[in-house]
């Protein structure tokens, strides 16, 4: 066995990694450097290494060892085979794998490698030795690569002849091992909803569920007829009773009611119903509403809402079967009495003298009103003008007190609008005058910033910024010294020539053609980097050359063999490889380090 080191990065005995044999690998090839080596590159070479592995067992030269070498499993693992063996072997396998013209190279180099590996460690460092025999020989032959007798025809052996051509490249061994899993990748995204699928046909199972409360009983059907009923289910001396007031949904008292210390709320109508007199009756605990006596509605035949917060009886509706309709109440310890007979109204007792109290008195005067005191109603003088104006021009001091909706009419007439807020037209067509005399007339700039002013006497127009009045220019002043004519010819960019439109046959623009024309282009700017970018190709064409000029470098892009690999290359493209570290271009068909 051979010791040789066949890269710095492997140390150790003949037998290394399979890892630092698969880095070696990569590197030779061209693909990546030691360092960098993808883990699913790497991943692959387990089953490439196993097939070199089935080559050494199954040939001639093989020891009895070899023939019975183990496959590799992981990255760490070693194998007795010599690693020139395994590094040929790997190469081979390798370019066979990418589909490469270096097949042609590395399938000799394999081979003849594993040849002579292989009969050294059986015979020493001695010549590979081929001599013909017959098997019909009487005489014996010793040779010395086998040491085996035969017999041949002839009493002397010919003279050795040339070595035969390269054998074309056996069969490929047994698929090796299947390598460990891998870690599974990222979750992919959930894909799109699929379509319902049709209906299914209806299962046999229960259609329904009746209850019958006369007997008791529920009743199951089903759509295969089959049916089921339950016996009574109701409680035993119960009957056909129910357990709330709520199920019966047309209660009758048998008895009065008795109340036992609880009320009846809720949201509905108490109806009483008459048949002749004195009939239903509603009689209110006269405690409850600060009567001494019990207050009792005869004859009553309508709706009664009762406030019970301020002890008011509200009748909305009320008929009786007399010819005068009465209401008798009992507050205070006194009857009180409201009747009402033909669309007249009144009440009994001291009405008169109560209303008399009020209206009947002797100090109002002309124009006095009744009006709340808070407690009573009293007579007082009527404020702010008696019976009010008749015209809006009536009030001196107007304010309005909400917005003014002019109901498609107009403000007009002679006078000033002062204003401490904003004026907004919601459409176009306003007409508002700015006209003042002259200068002299202006308003204070201080007070009105921001105002606008029209001068007839200069006939200029101003406004009113930071405490004086700023001169707006006029168009024939815009542009002074080319009266705003365009300088130069057609096409040609404009630009500021000693305050003058300037334009200049080497600077144009193309609006057909979107093309600027420019014959020096100097691009500064405050930062470190400056950039000329485009969303497509940028074309640089030049009658004879292009050239960087000055002591500075001219950088390619740095990319990758990975990203390299994902460029549309077009002949000529070059670029700098970080993974190999050159410069590379593109022939047309492949990436060529230069």
């Amino acid at each position: 066995m051979t010791n040789d080191v066949l890269t710095p990065h492997i140390s150790g005995d003949n037998n290394s990694r399979l890892e630092d044999l698969s880095r070696m690998v990569f590197r030779r090839y061209g693909d990546f450097s030691a360092s960098t080596v993808e883990a699913e590159a790497l991943s692959m070479m387990i089953e490439l290494a196993n097939m070199v592995v089935d080559d050494v067992r199954m040939h001639p030269y093989a020891t009895t060892a070899l023939q019975s070498e183990p496959y590799y499993h992981a990255m760490q693992d070693r194998s007795a085979i010599p690693d020139n063996i395994m590094v040929a072997g790997l190469l081979f396998y390798y370019a066979e794998q990418q589909g490469s013209e270096r097949v042609a190279t590395y399938g000799p180099k394999f081979a003849r490698t594993m040849n002579q590996e292989l009969w050294r460690a059986t015979n020493g460092n001695t010549s590979i030795e081929m001599t013909p025999w017959d098997k019909q020989a009487t005489t014996t032959q010793t040779t010395a690569a086998t040491q085996t007798t035969a017999t041949q025809t002839s009493s002397t052996p010919g003279p050795q002849g040339p070595a035969g051509a390269t054998g074309a490249t056996g069969p490929a061994g047994p698929t090796g091992a299947t390598g460990a899993t891998g870690p599974a990748g990222p979750t992919g995204p959930v894909g799109p909803t699929g379509e319902t699928g049709p209906a299914g046909a209806d299962g046999l199972g229960w259609t329904g569920v009746t209850y019958d409360s006369s007997t008791g009983q529920i009743t199951f059907t089903s759509d295969d007829g089959l049916g089921y009923v339950t016996d009574d289910l109701r409680p035993s001396g119960g009957g056909s009773g129910i357990s709330n007031v709520v199920e019966d949904t047309t209660p009758q008292l048998g008895g009065n009611l008795d109340l036992a210390g609880n009320d009846i709320t809720g949201t509905g109508d108490i109806t009483l119903t008459a048949s002749s007199p004195p009939g239903a009756r509603l009689t209110l605990d006269g405690s409850s509403f600060n009567s001494q006596s019990p207050a009792t509605f005869t004859d009553f035949n309508g709706t009664l809402t009762v406030d019970a917060a301020n002890a008011k009886f509200e009748v909305l509706t009320f008929l009786t079967q007399r010819s005068a309709s009465q209401i008798d109440f009992y507050t205070n310890g006194g009857l009180n009495r409201i009747q009402w007979q033909n669309n007249d109204i009144w009440h009994d007792g001291n009405a008169d003298a109560k209303i008399d109290s009020h209206l009947n008195q002797s100090n109002p005067t002309s124009g006095h009103v009744l009006s709340w005191t808070g407690t009573d109603y009293a007579w007082v003088a009527q404020s702010g003008g008696g019976s009010g104006i008749s015209n809006v021009v009536d009030d001196a001091s107007p304010q309005l007190g909400g917005n003014l909706d002019l109901n498609s009419n107009d403000i007009t007439g002679t006078g000033d609008i002062n204003l401490t807020g904003t004026i907004t037209a919601t459409s176009g067509g306003s007409v508002i005058p700015f006209y003042f005399a002259d200068q002299a007339a202006f308003p204070s700039a201080t007070t009105y910033h921001g105002a606008i002013a029209h001068s007839h006497a200069d006939g200029t127009m101003y406004f009113a910024h930071g405490g004086a009045w700023e001169r707006l220019a006029k168009y024939s002043e815009i542009g002074s010294g080319g009266s705003g004519t365009p300088g130069g010819s057609n096409t040609q960019v404009q630009y500021n020539n000693a305050g003058s439109f300037g334009g200049d046959s080497t600077f144009t623009f193309d609006s057909a053609t979107n093309t600027l024309t420019v014959q020096n282009l100097t691009v500064t700017g405050s930062g470190a980097t400056n950039t000329i970018s485009s969303s497509s190709d940028v074309v640089l064409d030049a009658g004879n050359r292009v050239s960087v000029q000055g002591a500075v470098p001219f950088r390619l892009p740095n990319v990758t063999t990975t990203q390299r690999n994902a460029i549309a290359g077009a002949t000529g493209d070059m670029v700098f490889n970080t993974t190999t570290s050159a410069v590379e271009v593109y022939n047309g068909t492949a990436w060529v380090a230069l």
